[in-house]
Protein backbone atom coordinates (compact mmCIF):
# COMPACT_ATOMS: atom_id res chain seq x y z
CA UNK A 1 0.00 0.00 0.00
CA UNK A 2 1.60 3.18 -0.96
CA UNK A 3 2.33 5.91 1.12
CA UNK A 4 -0.80 7.74 2.49
CA UNK A 5 -1.30 11.48 1.76
CA UNK A 6 -2.92 11.86 5.19
CA UNK A 7 0.73 10.83 6.52
CA UNK A 8 2.43 13.79 6.92
CA UNK A 9 6.46 12.92 7.25
CA UNK A 10 8.56 14.45 10.51
CA UNK A 11 10.33 13.40 13.49
CA UNK A 12 13.24 14.13 16.15
CA UNK A 13 15.44 13.75 18.47
CA UNK A 14 16.95 11.46 21.13
CA UNK A 15 19.80 11.26 19.49
CA UNK A 16 21.66 8.27 20.55
CA UNK A 17 25.35 7.10 20.36
CA UNK A 18 25.46 6.81 16.33
CA UNK A 19 27.06 3.80 14.90
CA UNK A 20 29.86 4.52 12.40
CA UNK A 21 28.51 2.24 9.66
CA UNK A 22 25.01 2.38 8.28
CA UNK A 23 23.50 -0.86 7.74
CA UNK A 24 22.05 0.20 4.48
CA UNK A 25 23.29 -1.34 1.31
CA UNK A 26 23.55 -0.22 -2.33
CA UNK A 27 21.42 -1.91 -5.21
CA UNK A 28 22.88 -4.12 -7.62
CA UNK A 29 23.23 -1.75 -10.89
CA UNK A 30 26.52 -2.15 -12.21
CA UNK A 31 27.18 2.03 -12.20
CA UNK A 32 26.62 1.69 -8.32
CA UNK A 33 30.18 0.61 -6.41
CA UNK A 34 30.28 0.66 -2.76
CA UNK A 35 33.63 1.22 -3.09
CA UNK A 36 32.77 4.52 -4.39
CA UNK A 37 30.95 5.78 -1.09
CA UNK A 38 31.39 6.26 2.92
CA UNK A 39 27.95 5.47 4.07
CA UNK A 40 27.67 5.77 7.76
CA UNK A 41 24.73 6.70 10.37
CA UNK A 42 24.89 10.48 10.97
CA UNK A 43 22.17 10.49 13.98
CA UNK A 44 19.88 8.07 14.98
CA UNK A 45 17.26 7.76 18.07
CA UNK A 46 15.62 10.90 16.03
CA UNK A 47 11.62 11.19 16.13
CA UNK A 48 9.95 10.64 12.64
CA UNK A 49 12.77 12.72 10.69
CA UNK A 50 11.08 14.13 7.44
CA UNK A 51 12.83 16.63 5.45
CA UNK A 52 16.14 17.97 5.72
CA UNK A 53 17.99 21.53 4.41
CA UNK A 54 21.87 21.99 4.16
CA UNK A 55 22.37 25.48 6.32
CA UNK A 56 25.15 28.17 5.43
CA UNK A 57 27.55 26.73 7.23
CA UNK A 58 27.23 23.43 5.96
CA UNK A 59 25.32 21.94 9.11
CA UNK A 60 22.00 20.04 8.68
CA UNK A 61 18.29 20.49 9.70
CA UNK A 62 15.91 18.36 10.41
CA UNK A 63 12.17 18.12 10.17
CA UNK A 64 11.01 16.31 13.15
CA UNK A 65 8.55 15.73 16.26
CA UNK A 66 9.20 15.83 19.53
CA UNK A 67 9.95 12.38 21.18
CA UNK A 68 7.92 10.26 22.92
CA UNK A 69 4.35 10.31 20.84
CA UNK A 70 3.04 9.83 17.86
CA UNK A 71 3.98 11.27 14.66
CA UNK A 72 0.20 12.52 14.12
CA UNK A 73 0.44 14.12 17.64
CA UNK A 74 3.52 15.04 18.67
CA UNK A 75 4.62 18.89 18.31
CA UNK A 76 7.14 19.49 15.68
CA UNK A 77 10.54 20.57 15.96
CA UNK A 78 13.15 21.69 13.97
CA UNK A 79 16.97 20.30 14.68
CA UNK A 80 20.40 21.46 13.96
CA UNK A 81 23.48 18.91 13.33
CA UNK A 82 27.08 19.62 12.98
CA UNK A 83 30.00 17.73 12.14
CA UNK A 84 33.05 19.22 12.42
CA UNK A 85 35.54 16.66 11.88
CA UNK A 86 33.44 15.19 8.44
CA UNK A 87 33.47 11.33 9.51
CA UNK A 88 30.29 11.15 8.80
CA UNK A 89 28.72 11.35 12.17
CA UNK A 90 26.70 14.35 13.80
CA UNK A 91 28.96 15.65 16.57
CA UNK A 92 25.76 15.79 19.04
CA UNK A 93 22.36 15.06 19.59
CA UNK A 94 21.44 18.09 17.67
CA UNK A 95 20.00 21.52 19.01
CA UNK A 96 16.63 22.60 18.88
CA UNK A 97 16.02 25.51 16.59
CA UNK A 98 12.80 25.96 16.59
CA UNK A 99 10.09 24.41 18.96
CA UNK A 100 6.36 24.23 19.33
CA UNK A 101 5.55 23.71 15.27
CA UNK A 102 2.53 22.33 14.13
CA UNK A 103 2.72 18.25 14.34
CA UNK A 104 3.14 16.29 10.88
CA UNK A 105 5.72 18.22 9.57
CA UNK A 106 6.73 16.76 5.85
CA UNK A 107 9.19 19.43 4.15
CA UNK A 108 11.64 21.87 5.72
CA UNK A 109 12.71 24.76 3.01
CA UNK A 110 15.62 27.62 3.14
CA UNK A 111 14.86 31.03 1.56
CA UNK A 112 17.64 33.37 2.38
CA UNK A 113 17.35 34.08 6.02
CA UNK A 114 14.02 32.44 6.45
CA UNK A 115 12.66 28.55 6.83
CA UNK A 116 9.73 27.45 5.67
CA UNK A 117 7.89 24.77 7.21
CA UNK A 118 5.29 22.67 6.35
CA UNK A 119 3.15 20.54 8.83
CA UNK A 120 -0.48 20.47 10.33
CA UNK A 121 -2.86 23.38 10.77
CA UNK A 122 -6.07 24.42 12.23
CA UNK A 123 -7.92 24.03 8.98
CA UNK A 124 -5.78 21.04 7.53
CA UNK A 125 -1.93 22.04 6.83
CA UNK A 126 0.19 25.14 7.83
CA UNK A 127 3.04 26.60 6.51
CA UNK A 128 5.32 28.40 9.31
CA UNK A 129 8.04 31.34 7.86
CA UNK A 130 10.65 31.65 10.32
CA UNK A 131 13.76 33.72 10.38
CA UNK A 132 16.92 32.38 11.51
CA UNK A 133 19.57 34.33 13.20
CA UNK A 134 22.49 36.50 13.34
CA UNK A 135 24.28 32.94 14.28
CA UNK A 136 23.81 29.73 13.12
CA UNK A 137 23.47 28.34 16.79
CA UNK A 138 20.75 31.17 17.30
CA UNK A 139 17.00 30.09 17.65
CA UNK A 140 14.40 31.20 15.07
CA UNK A 141 11.92 33.40 15.31
CA UNK A 142 8.09 33.13 13.77
CA UNK A 143 8.05 35.47 11.38
CA UNK A 144 3.63 34.64 9.76
CA UNK A 145 2.03 31.58 9.01
CA UNK A 146 -0.07 30.41 5.64
CA UNK A 147 -2.77 28.55 6.61
CA UNK A 148 -3.88 25.74 4.39
CA UNK A 149 -7.60 24.95 5.01
CA UNK A 150 -9.37 21.54 3.40
CA UNK A 151 -12.91 20.33 3.37
CA UNK A 152 -13.38 17.34 6.00
CA UNK A 153 -12.90 13.71 4.51
CA UNK A 154 -10.02 15.17 2.44
CA UNK A 155 -7.18 12.69 1.47
CA UNK A 156 -4.24 13.73 0.38
CA UNK A 157 -3.87 17.78 1.52
CA UNK A 158 -0.61 19.55 1.31
CA UNK A 159 3.22 17.99 1.57
CA UNK A 160 5.79 19.55 -0.05
CA UNK A 161 7.73 22.47 -0.57
CA UNK A 162 10.14 23.92 -3.05
CA UNK A 163 12.45 27.27 -3.33
CA UNK A 164 13.44 29.27 -6.37
CA UNK A 165 15.56 32.15 -4.86
CA UNK A 166 15.20 34.93 -7.55
CA UNK A 167 17.50 37.08 -4.84
CA UNK A 168 19.04 37.52 -2.03
CA UNK A 169 15.69 39.18 -0.54
CA UNK A 170 12.83 37.15 -3.45
CA UNK A 171 11.62 33.76 -3.35
CA UNK A 172 9.23 31.43 -5.45
CA UNK A 173 7.43 29.54 -3.25
CA UNK A 174 6.11 25.91 -4.28
CA UNK A 175 3.68 23.61 -2.62
CA UNK A 176 1.06 21.05 -3.52
CA UNK A 177 -2.60 20.40 -3.08
CA UNK A 178 -3.09 17.10 -3.56
CA UNK A 179 -6.71 15.08 -4.58
CA UNK A 180 -9.97 14.81 -2.65
CA UNK A 181 -10.10 11.21 -2.74
CA UNK A 182 -7.98 7.93 -4.67
CA UNK A 183 -9.28 8.07 -8.25
CA UNK A 184 -11.83 10.85 -8.83
CA UNK A 185 -11.14 14.25 -10.08
CA UNK A 186 -11.23 16.78 -6.71
CA UNK A 187 -14.97 19.31 -7.37
CA UNK A 188 -14.56 20.89 -3.67
CA UNK A 189 -11.51 23.80 -3.06
CA UNK A 190 -9.20 24.30 -0.49
CA UNK A 191 -8.36 27.85 0.56
CA UNK A 192 -5.23 29.92 1.71
CA UNK A 193 -5.49 32.66 4.73
CA UNK A 194 -2.52 34.64 6.45
CA UNK A 195 0.34 35.88 4.47
CA UNK A 196 -1.25 34.63 1.34
CA UNK A 197 -5.60 34.63 0.55
CA UNK A 198 -6.98 32.75 -2.15
CA UNK A 199 -8.86 29.53 -3.31
CA UNK A 200 -6.91 26.40 -3.79
CA UNK A 201 -8.39 23.93 -6.89
CA UNK A 202 -7.05 19.94 -5.80
CA UNK A 203 -4.52 17.87 -7.93
CA UNK A 204 -2.62 21.17 -8.22
CA UNK A 205 1.18 22.49 -7.38
CA UNK A 206 0.96 26.19 -6.37
CA UNK A 207 3.36 29.51 -6.40
CA UNK A 208 3.50 32.45 -4.83
CA UNK A 209 6.28 35.32 -4.02
CA UNK A 210 7.95 35.70 -0.75
CA UNK A 211 9.74 38.85 -0.56
CA UNK A 212 11.61 39.58 2.62
CA UNK A 213 11.98 43.30 3.78
CA UNK A 214 13.23 42.87 6.87
CA UNK A 215 12.14 41.55 10.48
CA UNK A 216 8.12 41.99 10.19
CA UNK A 217 8.14 43.32 7.08
CA UNK A 218 7.30 40.36 4.56
CA UNK A 219 5.79 40.55 1.29
CA UNK A 220 3.93 37.98 -0.20
CA UNK A 221 1.46 37.85 -3.77
CA UNK A 222 1.22 36.33 -6.75
CA UNK A 223 -0.12 33.07 -5.87
CA UNK A 224 -0.99 31.41 -8.79
CA UNK A 225 -1.65 27.76 -10.35
CA UNK A 226 1.50 26.44 -11.80
CA UNK A 227 0.67 22.19 -12.68
CA UNK A 228 -2.82 20.46 -12.66
CA UNK A 229 -3.76 17.19 -12.98
CA UNK A 230 -1.95 15.45 -9.87
CA UNK A 231 -3.24 13.26 -7.48
CA UNK A 232 -0.46 14.08 -5.00
CA UNK A 233 2.56 15.43 -5.95
CA UNK A 234 4.03 14.41 -2.57
CA UNK A 235 7.75 15.64 -3.69
CA UNK A 236 8.80 18.92 -5.60
CA UNK A 237 12.27 20.40 -6.16
CA UNK A 238 13.87 22.90 -8.59
CA UNK A 239 17.00 21.90 -11.00
CA UNK A 240 18.98 25.15 -10.68
CA UNK A 241 20.84 24.21 -13.48
CA UNK A 242 17.85 24.40 -16.15
CA UNK A 243 15.57 26.14 -14.03
CA UNK A 244 13.03 22.96 -14.38
CA UNK A 245 10.65 22.30 -11.57
CA UNK A 246 10.44 18.58 -11.01
CA UNK A 247 7.72 16.56 -8.79
CA UNK A 248 7.07 12.99 -7.64
CA UNK A 249 3.45 11.82 -8.40
CA UNK A 250 1.63 9.17 -5.83
CA UNK A 251 -0.60 6.77 -8.40
CA UNK A 252 -4.14 5.68 -8.07
CA UNK A 253 -4.87 2.83 -5.25
CA UNK A 254 -6.67 -0.23 -6.74
CA UNK A 255 -10.14 0.07 -4.92
CA UNK A 256 -10.59 -3.28 -4.07
CA UNK A 257 -6.67 -4.13 -3.01
CA UNK A 258 -5.21 -1.11 -1.67
CA UNK A 259 -1.75 -2.79 -1.35
CA UNK A 260 -1.59 -3.12 -5.25
CA UNK A 261 -1.60 0.37 -7.47
CA UNK A 262 -3.92 1.00 -9.93
CA UNK A 263 -1.59 3.48 -12.00
CA UNK A 264 2.09 3.83 -11.72
CA UNK A 265 3.87 6.39 -9.43
CA UNK A 266 5.73 9.08 -11.59
CA UNK A 267 8.29 11.73 -11.63
CA UNK A 268 7.22 14.84 -14.06
CA UNK A 269 8.60 17.79 -14.71
CA UNK A 270 7.51 21.56 -16.27
CA UNK A 271 9.89 23.23 -18.13
CA UNK A 272 11.42 26.20 -16.80
CA UNK A 273 10.17 28.26 -19.82
CA UNK A 274 6.26 26.73 -18.96
CA UNK A 275 6.10 27.78 -14.97
CA UNK A 276 4.20 30.77 -14.66
CA UNK A 277 1.65 30.47 -17.91
CA UNK A 278 -1.45 28.27 -17.99
CA UNK A 279 -0.82 25.27 -15.52
CA UNK A 280 0.10 22.32 -17.41
CA UNK A 281 -1.88 19.26 -17.22
CA UNK A 282 -0.62 15.88 -16.21
CA UNK A 283 -4.01 14.22 -16.77
CA UNK A 284 -4.87 12.48 -13.18
CA UNK A 285 -7.61 10.77 -12.74
CA UNK A 286 -8.39 10.07 -16.48
CA UNK A 287 -4.70 9.83 -17.39
CA UNK A 288 -2.61 7.35 -16.03
CA UNK A 289 0.46 4.50 -16.50
CA UNK A 290 -1.35 1.07 -15.40
CA UNK A 291 1.26 -0.26 -12.98
CA UNK A 292 2.29 -3.53 -14.18
CA UNK A 293 1.40 -2.97 -17.88
CA UNK A 294 3.04 -0.10 -18.58
CA UNK A 295 -0.51 0.86 -20.77
CA UNK A 296 -1.09 4.16 -21.43
CA UNK A 297 -4.44 5.49 -20.96
CA UNK A 298 -6.05 9.00 -21.15
CA UNK A 299 -4.09 12.40 -22.05
CA UNK A 300 -2.26 14.75 -19.88
CA UNK A 301 1.38 15.40 -20.09
CA UNK A 302 2.99 11.98 -19.85
CA UNK A 303 5.56 11.30 -17.02
CA UNK A 304 9.23 11.53 -17.79
CA UNK A 305 9.18 8.08 -15.58
CA UNK A 306 6.48 5.74 -14.25
CA UNK A 307 7.49 3.75 -11.89
CA UNK A 308 7.26 -0.39 -12.60
CA UNK A 309 8.70 -2.69 -10.27
CA UNK A 310 12.21 -4.32 -11.71
CA UNK A 311 13.63 -6.21 -13.54
CA UNK A 312 10.33 -8.06 -14.51
CA UNK A 313 6.81 -5.78 -14.01
CA UNK A 314 5.23 -8.69 -12.67
CA UNK A 315 7.72 -9.98 -10.05
CA UNK A 316 10.27 -7.45 -9.53
CA UNK A 317 11.44 -5.32 -6.55
CA UNK A 318 9.02 -2.87 -6.25
CA UNK A 319 8.87 1.09 -5.32
CA UNK A 320 5.40 2.30 -4.00
CA UNK A 321 4.41 6.10 -2.64
CA UNK A 322 7.19 8.72 -4.10
CA UNK A 323 8.27 10.97 -1.80
CA UNK A 324 11.34 13.95 -1.52
CA UNK A 325 13.43 14.46 -4.67
CA UNK A 326 16.88 15.31 -4.79
CA UNK A 327 19.51 15.91 -7.95
CA UNK A 328 22.80 13.54 -7.67
CA UNK A 329 25.28 15.63 -5.55
CA UNK A 330 28.57 16.87 -8.12
CA UNK A 331 30.75 15.32 -6.28
CA UNK A 332 29.22 11.74 -6.61
CA UNK A 333 30.80 9.43 -8.96
CA UNK A 334 31.03 10.23 -12.98
CA UNK A 335 28.62 7.05 -13.56
CA UNK A 336 25.76 9.12 -11.81
CA UNK A 337 26.54 12.81 -12.20
CA UNK A 338 23.29 14.31 -13.39
CA UNK A 339 20.99 11.83 -11.88
CA UNK A 340 17.59 12.22 -10.07
CA UNK A 341 17.07 9.90 -6.71
CA UNK A 342 13.85 9.68 -5.38
CA UNK A 343 12.57 8.50 -1.79
CA UNK A 344 9.73 5.87 -2.04
CA UNK A 345 7.69 5.56 2.27
CA UNK A 346 6.45 2.04 1.13
CA UNK A 347 4.15 0.23 3.00
CA UNK A 348 2.51 2.84 5.56
CA UNK A 349 3.35 1.43 8.87
CA UNK A 350 6.33 -1.60 7.81
CA UNK A 351 9.53 -1.85 7.75
CA UNK A 352 12.52 -4.26 6.58
CA UNK A 353 11.43 -7.14 4.63
CA UNK A 354 7.53 -6.35 5.30
CA UNK A 355 8.05 -3.26 3.70
CA UNK A 356 9.17 -4.32 -0.30
CA UNK A 357 7.98 -1.03 -1.74
CA UNK A 358 10.36 1.42 0.27
CA UNK A 359 13.11 1.91 -1.82
CA UNK A 360 15.29 5.23 -3.00
CA UNK A 361 15.07 4.53 -6.98
CA UNK A 362 18.03 6.69 -9.33
CA UNK A 363 16.46 8.33 -12.39
CA UNK A 364 19.47 8.78 -15.25
CA UNK A 365 18.49 11.74 -17.37
CA UNK A 366 20.98 10.66 -20.05
CA UNK A 367 19.34 7.37 -21.15
CA UNK A 368 15.99 7.78 -19.24
CA UNK A 369 15.87 4.42 -17.52
CA UNK A 370 16.18 4.37 -13.28
CA UNK A 371 16.98 1.49 -10.97
CA UNK A 372 17.17 1.04 -7.35
CA UNK A 373 19.67 3.07 -5.69
CA UNK A 374 18.71 1.44 -2.36
CA UNK A 375 16.64 -1.74 -2.92
CA UNK A 376 13.42 -1.89 -1.33
CA UNK A 377 12.76 -4.45 2.13
CA UNK A 378 16.20 -3.86 3.45
CA UNK A 379 16.73 -5.12 7.36
CA UNK A 380 16.13 -1.91 9.60
CA UNK A 381 15.07 0.45 6.83
CA UNK A 382 11.56 1.84 7.34
CA UNK A 383 10.46 4.99 4.79
CA UNK A 384 13.75 6.42 3.50
CA UNK A 385 11.62 9.79 2.94
CA UNK A 386 13.72 12.56 3.22
CA UNK A 387 16.31 13.39 0.54
CA UNK A 388 19.02 16.38 0.70
CA UNK A 389 21.43 16.38 -1.58
CA UNK A 390 25.09 18.21 -0.80
CA UNK A 391 28.14 18.83 -2.71
CA UNK A 392 29.53 15.56 -2.03
CA UNK A 393 26.77 13.42 0.31
CA UNK A 394 23.46 12.35 -0.14
CA UNK A 395 21.50 12.43 3.44
CA UNK A 396 18.90 10.12 3.41
CA UNK A 397 16.15 10.60 6.63
CA UNK A 398 14.61 7.46 7.38
CA UNK A 399 11.66 8.71 9.12
CA UNK A 400 10.80 5.57 10.83
CA UNK A 401 13.24 2.67 11.16
CA UNK A 402 10.77 0.21 12.86
CA UNK A 403 7.83 1.26 10.57
CA UNK A 404 5.76 2.56 12.86
CA UNK A 405 4.18 6.14 12.88
CA UNK A 406 2.64 5.54 16.18
CA UNK A 407 4.43 6.13 19.95
CA UNK A 408 6.26 2.60 19.23
CA UNK A 409 7.89 4.41 16.26
CA UNK A 410 8.97 7.61 18.01
CA UNK A 411 13.11 7.33 18.69
CA UNK A 412 13.43 5.20 15.76
CA UNK A 413 14.25 7.50 12.95
CA UNK A 414 17.41 7.60 11.50
CA UNK A 415 19.62 9.53 9.22
CA UNK A 416 21.94 8.27 6.78
CA UNK A 417 25.07 9.54 4.90
CA UNK A 418 26.13 8.70 1.63
CA UNK A 419 29.18 10.64 1.26
CA UNK A 420 31.30 10.38 -2.33
CA UNK A 421 35.33 9.31 -2.13
CA UNK A 422 37.68 8.86 -4.79
CA UNK A 423 40.82 9.95 -5.51
CA UNK A 424 43.15 12.53 -3.24
CA UNK A 425 46.07 12.86 -4.97
CA UNK A 426 47.70 15.15 -2.30
CA UNK A 427 45.72 13.28 0.24
CA UNK A 428 44.45 16.91 1.82
CA UNK A 429 40.97 15.39 2.41
CA UNK A 430 39.83 17.18 -0.59
CA UNK A 431 38.73 14.95 -3.51
CA UNK A 432 41.10 15.70 -6.58
CA UNK A 433 37.20 16.43 -8.69
CA UNK A 434 36.77 19.35 -6.74
CA UNK A 435 40.29 20.04 -5.80
CA UNK A 436 41.74 24.01 -6.76
CA UNK A 437 45.68 22.26 -6.31
CA UNK A 438 44.93 18.56 -6.47
CA UNK A 439 49.23 17.58 -6.31
CA UNK A 440 49.82 19.65 -3.58
CA UNK A 441 48.12 20.22 0.10
CA UNK A 442 45.66 22.72 0.70
CA UNK A 443 43.09 21.43 2.75
CA UNK A 444 41.63 25.15 3.26
CA UNK A 445 41.48 25.48 -0.60
CA UNK A 446 42.76 29.05 -0.08
CA UNK A 447 42.64 30.88 -3.18
CA UNK A 448 43.88 34.74 -3.09
CA UNK A 449 44.05 35.45 -7.04
CA UNK A 450 46.06 35.51 -9.83
CA UNK A 451 48.39 37.85 -11.39
CA UNK A 452 48.37 41.04 -10.28
CA UNK A 453 45.51 40.08 -8.00
CA UNK A 454 44.52 42.21 -4.82
CA UNK A 455 41.74 39.92 -3.74
CA UNK A 456 39.56 37.60 -5.15
CA UNK A 457 40.25 33.54 -6.64
CA UNK A 458 41.04 32.55 -9.85
CA UNK A 459 40.87 29.03 -9.07
CA UNK A 460 44.36 27.89 -8.77
CA UNK A 461 44.98 27.27 -5.15
CA UNK A 462 47.24 29.16 -3.42
CA UNK A 463 49.27 26.04 -3.15
CA UNK A 464 49.57 26.15 -7.20
CA UNK A 465 49.94 29.36 -7.99
CA UNK A 466 53.09 29.05 -10.47
CA UNK A 467 54.96 32.03 -9.86
CA UNK A 468 54.29 33.19 -6.64
CA UNK A 469 57.55 32.53 -4.57
CA UNK A 470 56.60 35.05 -2.65
CA UNK A 471 53.95 32.78 -1.27
CA UNK A 472 51.48 35.84 -1.26
CA UNK A 473 49.33 33.84 -2.99
CA UNK A 474 49.59 35.99 -5.78
CA UNK A 475 51.61 36.44 -8.94
CA UNK A 476 53.23 40.05 -9.01
CA UNK A 477 56.33 41.81 -9.94
CA UNK A 478 57.86 41.43 -6.24
CA UNK A 479 57.59 37.69 -7.43
CA UNK A 480 59.89 38.22 -10.53
CA UNK A 481 62.10 40.69 -8.09
CA UNK A 482 62.80 37.68 -5.90
CA UNK A 483 63.25 35.01 -8.27
CA UNK A 484 66.03 36.92 -9.53
CA UNK A 485 68.21 38.60 -6.77
CA UNK A 486 67.46 34.69 -5.56
CA UNK A 487 69.77 33.43 -8.20
CA UNK A 488 72.90 35.82 -7.72
CA UNK A 489 75.50 34.82 -6.17
CA UNK A 490 75.75 35.50 -3.27
CA UNK A 491 71.87 35.56 -3.52
CA UNK A 492 70.30 38.92 -2.04
CA UNK A 493 66.64 37.54 -1.66
CA UNK A 494 65.07 34.18 -0.71
CA UNK A 495 62.35 32.57 -2.09
CA UNK A 496 59.60 31.46 0.55
CA UNK A 497 57.88 29.07 -1.96
CA UNK A 498 60.85 27.50 -4.19
CA UNK A 499 58.91 24.95 -5.69
CA UNK A 500 56.62 27.61 -7.25
CA UNK A 501 59.41 29.02 -9.30
CA UNK A 502 58.96 27.23 -12.32
CA UNK A 503 56.55 28.70 -14.56
CA UNK A 504 58.32 28.21 -18.09
CA UNK A 505 58.44 24.21 -17.66
CA UNK A 506 62.11 24.08 -17.96
CA UNK A 507 63.77 21.62 -15.60
CA UNK A 508 64.66 24.06 -12.73
CA UNK A 509 64.18 27.53 -12.07
CA UNK A 510 66.01 30.08 -13.81
CA UNK A 511 66.35 33.53 -14.65
CA UNK A 512 63.70 32.55 -17.61
CA UNK A 513 61.19 32.29 -14.92
CA UNK A 514 61.97 36.03 -13.79
CA UNK A 515 61.50 37.01 -17.56
CA UNK A 516 58.16 35.34 -17.93
CA UNK A 517 56.73 36.93 -14.88
CA UNK A 518 57.68 40.54 -15.82
CA UNK A 519 56.18 39.88 -19.40
CA UNK A 520 53.00 38.04 -17.99
CA UNK A 521 52.72 41.53 -16.04
CA UNK A 522 52.87 43.73 -19.07
CA UNK A 523 50.12 45.54 -20.59
CA UNK A 524 49.21 43.84 -22.60
CA UNK A 525 51.01 41.14 -21.69
CA UNK A 526 53.89 39.86 -23.97
CA UNK A 527 53.86 36.11 -21.81
CA UNK A 528 51.58 33.46 -19.58
CA UNK A 529 52.21 31.83 -16.42
CA UNK A 530 51.99 28.14 -17.33
CA UNK A 531 50.48 26.36 -14.70
CA UNK A 532 53.66 23.97 -14.99
CA UNK A 533 55.54 24.55 -11.85
CA UNK A 534 55.70 20.66 -9.67
CA UNK A 535 52.35 21.17 -7.71
CA UNK A 536 50.29 21.71 -10.24
CA UNK A 537 50.99 18.95 -12.24
CA UNK A 538 50.55 15.58 -11.92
Amino acid sequence: MRRSARLATVGWLALGVAESLSAISLGSDPRLNAADFSITVFASGLSFPSSLAELPDGSILVATAVPGGSFFASPGQLLRFVDADGNGIADGPGSVQASGLPNALTSVRLAGDLVLVLGAGPGGRSISVLRRGAQASDAYTLEGTIALSFPANWSHTSYALAVHELDAQTHHIYFNVGSFDNANATSASASASGLVTGTLVGDSVYRFTLSDQGVGALQVSGLIRIAAGLRNAAGIARDESSGDLWLSENGIDSPQNLAEPFSADELNAVAASDLGGSAEDFGFPSGYVAYRTGTVVGGGIQPLIAFQPIPDPQSGAEAEGAVEIAFAPPLFPASLQGGVLVGFHGMFAQAGAANEENAVAFVDRANGGYFHFLPPGQTGVGHPNGLLATQDSLFIADFSSQGAISVAGSGSGVIHQLRAIGPDADTDGVLDVADNCPHAPNPTQADSGGIGATSGADGVGDACQCGDVTGDGRVSSSDAIVIARSLLVPPTAQQAMPQLCNVGGSASCSSADAVVVTRALLVPPTASIAQSCAPALP
